[in-house]
């Protein structure tokens, strides 16, 4: 029974793990481009919206991932933390 146990919790775990590509983080931040923005407005997004479309297309919507490949000019237009909010939008 324990070894089953340790089994899940390494499958659950490395679900976050899973790698993007950069080509996925250019289409959310293209896609979502107006709910990314550094203001306090919240974020509204429909789930058909192109915006959920792209954050479904990245595996497992690992938006902290995406957020993580934000470059430095990147992170002045872009808000990360918008980015990883998108994941249980979508």
């Amino acid at each position: 029974m324990l070894v089953l146990a340790v089994g899940v919790s390494v499958q659950v775990t490395g679900v976050k793990n899973i790698g993007c590509r950069n080509s996925e983080k250019q289409r959310i931040l293209h896609d979502c481009a107006r709910l990314l923005r550094h203001d306090d407005l919240p974020i509204i997004v429909g789930r058909d919206s192109l915006c959920c479309c792209a954050v479904r297309a990245v595996p497992h919507k690992n938006m902290t991932c995406i957020a993580g490949l934000l470059t430095d000019a990147e992170k002045k237009l872009h808000s990360a933390d918008k980015i990883q909010r998108l994941e249980p939008l979508c």
